[in-house]
């Protein structure tokens, strides 16, 4: 009965903590509108494609297909139904943290494990993924529900089955899912078997890798390719930046920051020091999940995807909840009761005053490019009036496709007007058979980023149609010379 009581009570606190700090809505980034248009186009018959360049049959080859699959049938209500998911998402990772916690502490003091746990939910990057309309919260819920799984017992029967079919599942999410085929594989190479079983296992959990393996052939017989292989030189600058990043997480700026987090570490690599050589079976697990997935990014960035580098808070998340419970389990295990308490309270002291702006600006503004900030805008409004009559390009594309209900592509960089690339994307669009018109947003957080009506009339005739307090449109037309 008890269980049952702390189940519901778990449910209810993940939608109150969703409404309270997203007040229903969720917010958008310019990846919401592909997987978006590629789940109306699925509902629609067009397929797994997305919306680009004026063409509504661009293979979605940049994401994987699962995220618009489960987004195709809230199509008369995507937004609703992303809350609804990013909902039981969290419940099912707050279910899964709190296992882990308490596995991890080896304490059933529930005390330990609810201030571990507020740590982590209060964070700025699962506050963020929590309120976005991306990938992020489902992936949280599935990798941490396979952490859990591994950290509960032993790799084999029915529990290498589960997370076999998840190990499969989550690059089909998120391509960044396929750094459990290292974490996974090299805790099934060291487990207490004979080789011929840890062949066996091995063997057994490969196939994880068939369905991501089907989907490449498969765009690659559209002559799509999922993303380009881009070698890039990894840099000192690189592993700064994304150490930096992790640090701020915990530690504040400053040389005060500086020496709190100083003598946190020494204490960290004590206890961490300690649990691998009492074969502390937790703690090494969630050593080897952090070192798998820093591993994953370095690959990544040298050989696959140099974009990796453009959003650290985004992309390390996971790593979040895992650098957490490794600080908060190593001052728990301190054996001098005033050191251990000093330690818990700057921990959480300083934890909570980094990352508490992030709920409190969430709270009061909503998340970004949310409907609630965008319902009353004129541009939305006009945009929806006139979608039968012009083609859209815009450096708000985002909202004004989810909420105006037309199909509004990008405008393209500031200082690529002139790129081949760019005037061929003009020259089709203004080939079409409707005019071609700019919405410019003024309180889109890109606007200094993607072309200004200054920087496009270098080289496009823009016309005046409408000015708004929000913004302006423009028809784009090409330069005439003149005499």
């Amino acid at each position: 009965m008890k269980k049952h009581l702390a189940t519901v009570l778990l449910v209810v606190g993940a939608i109150v903590y969703m409404l309270l700090l997203t007040r229903g809505y969720v917010g958008l980034h310019s990846d919401s509108v592909a997987y978006l248009s590629a789940a109306e186009n699925l509902v629609t018959g067009r397929g797994l494609t997305i919306y680009r360049l004026f063409e509504n049959s661009t293979p979605l080859s940049s994401f994987p297909f699962l995220y618009p699959i489960l987004l195709a049938p809230f199509r008369s209500m995507p937004l609703f139904g992303i809350f609804l998911l990013n909902s039981i998402s969290f419940f099912i990772f707050s279910h899964s943290l709190i296992k882990i916690i308490t596995l991890l502490v080896k304490d059933s003091s529930k005390l330990k494990t609810a201030i571990l746990y507020a740590l982590v939910v209060v964070g700025a990057p699962i506050i963020y993924a929590y309120s976005m309309a991306l990938t992020e919260p489902l992936f949280l819920a599935a990798v941490f529900f396979l952490l859990r799984l591994i950290l509960e017992g032993k790799l084999e029967g029915k529990r290498l089955f589960v997370v076999v079919l998840l190990s499969s599942l989550l690059p089909l999410l998120r391509y960044a899912g396929v750094f459990v085929w290292l974490f996974v594989g090299g805790l099934l190479l060291v487990q207490a078997d004979s080789l011929k079983l840890k062949i066996k296992h091995v063997a057994v959990y490969s196939s994880s890798c068939i369905p991501l393996l089907l989907w490449f052939l498969y765009l690659r017989s559209l002559g799509a390719e999922s993303r380009q292989l881009v070698s890039d030189p990894l840099t000192l600058d690189f592993l700064v930046v994304a150490a930096k990043t992790m640090w701020m997480w915990v530690f504040p700026a400053g040389t005060l920051g500086l020496g709190i987090g100083s003598a946190f570490l020494v204490v960290a690599a004590y206890g961490m020091y300690s649990s691998l050589k009492n074969k502390n079976r937790e703690a090494v697990i969630l050593l080897w999940f952090f070192t798998s997935y820093i591993l994953f990014i370095i690959a990544s960035y040298a050989f696959f995807d140099r974009a990796i580098a453009s959003d650290f808070q985004r992309i390390l998340t996971p790593l979040f909840p895992i650098v957490i419970m490794l600080v908060g389990a190593a001052l728990f295990s301190i054996t001098k009761v005033w050191v251990r308490r000093v330690g818990i309270v700057l921990l959480s002291v300083m934890v909570v005053s980094i990352h508490m702006g992030t709920g409190v600006k969430l709270i009061q503004n909503g998340p970004p490019l949310s409907y609630r900030t965008w319902q009353k805008n004129d541009l939305v409004a006009y945009v929806r009036e006139n979608r039968e009559k012009f083609n859209f390009v815009s450096n708000a594309w985002e909202p004004l496709y989810v909420y105006a209900g037309a199909y509004v592509d990008r405008i393209p960089v500031k200082g690529q007007e002139k790129r081949d690339k760019t005037t061929e994307y003009f020259k089709r669009a203004l080939d079409r058979d409707k005019p071609l018109v700019f919405v410019f947003a003024k309180n889109h957080p890109k606007f200094n980023y993607l072309s200004s009506p200054e920087s496009l009339g270098e080289f496009y005739e823009l016309s005046l149609l409408e000015e708004f307090p929000e913004g302006t449109v423009y028809q784009i037309q090409e330069k005439r010379d003149v005499p």
